[in-house]
């Protein structure tokens, strides 16, 4: 008889591998009717942690970071390099944008080459294929929100608190008619932030109606083209701006000062990504710093615990979640100095 796993064990009983965990090493945290449904199963099964547990494989010092596209990472990057060299490894990264078979045949390949681990940044809201690295016994985390979190070593930014804490700061500022400016491109932020901005919108009591959504490149260029294209057909403008980049607040602010609208007086404007050139114009951007580099210190230091105890992978799974800190500065109309908000 095959023996079974954990996550096939979990699978079987309709339970979460953590609760499968807990009835197989504290037994007293799981309620009686759990607990013995658990254990007549595992009693069916044959199961045993030692001897379902997989044979070490030969380390080889390697781990793959997988990722849609490198730029927009960096940050998370920085962090995981950090943690890797520290502690002996190398890091190779698979790009999915350039790959064919994208996500899931990165993984395929990855898993092929039989990496000490793997972090993945999720691409897309599909959840990934990971049989082949489940397969390979090669331990993964994935960065980015995971909907079977309690299945996954999974590491994250809640960008939706994020956009909801920034559109409750706007609408603290007395504005009733924000826009979101969200960019053409999916990415799996997206949906995020956009559940926080119109999560704030209901906890304000504010008309979701007045409050669009739009859409536009990701770029200066994009935010510009916004606020120009609205003028120009006639609409009534929004008393603030969310834009979800940076460079399409910087975008719209430049078009507004073309257009003779003083921001913050005439109209607000708010950012989203915390870069350099939020502290460069004129009013400064309020915006919103995400932890990324700590994103990727706590995937590394999570993988590492899973290469290094591979009894870990199979019994243990952690939903690390981080917060993002909302810098509040000229642009959507605050009085005092500059500072930061601390959540």
């Amino acid at each position: 008889m095959r023996l079974l796993n954990i996550r096939e064990i979990a699978r079987q009983a309709g339970l979460s591998i953590a609760t499968i965990s807990r009835v197989i090493n504290h037994p007293e945290t799981v309620a009686p009717e759990t607990r013995e449904r658990v254990l007549g199963i595992l009693e069916s099964c044959n199961y045993s942690p030692k001897l379902a547990a997989k044979p070490p494989r030969k380390k080889t010092g390697a781990v793959v970071l997988i990722v849609p596209v490198l730029p927009r990472y960096y940050g998370i990057l920085a962090g995981i390099r950090q943690v890797l060299q520290a502690n002996g490894y190398q890091l190779t990264i698979c790009e999915t944008s350039g790959f064919r078979g994208g996500e899931n045949g990165s993984i395929r390949a990855v898993a092929a080459s039989r990496p000490d681990g793997v972090i993945l940044v999720r691409g897309s809201e599909a959840p990934p294929e990971l049989g082949p690295l489940r397969q390979a016994g090669i331990p993964v985390v994935l960065i980015g929100k995971c909907a079977d979190a309690e299945s996954e070593n999974n590491c994250s930014i809640n960008f939706q608190d994020a956009a909801a804490k920034l559109t409750a700061h706007l609408i603290d500022m007395k504005y009733t008619r924000i826009a979101l400016v969200q960019t053409e491109a999916d990415y799996p932020e997206k949906p995020q932030i956009t559940a926080g901005f119109l999560q704030a919108l209901a906890a304000g009591g504010l008309d979701a109606g007045g409050c669009p959504i739009l859409e536009t490149e990701d770029s200066v260029r994009g935010g510009y083209i916004v606020l120009k294209e609205m003028l120009a057909e006639g609409e009534a403008l929004p008393q603030a701006f969310f834009a979800a980049d940076d460079g399409i607040a910087v975008g719209i602010m430049k078009a507004a000062q073309e257009e003779k609208l003083a921001v913050p007086r005439q109209l607000a404007v708010a950012g989203f990504t915390d870069s350099e050139m939020a502290t460069v114009v004129c009013p400064a951007l309020t915006t919103v710093e995400h932890p990324y580099e700590r994103l990727g210190t706590v995937a590394a230091r999570r993988l590492i615990d899973l290469i290094e105890n591979s009894e870990l992978y199979d019994i243990e799974t952690q939903e690390i979640v981080l917060k993002s800190k909302l810098k509040i500065r000229k642009s959507c109309g605050n009085k005092k100095n500059i500072y930061e908000q601390f959540e």
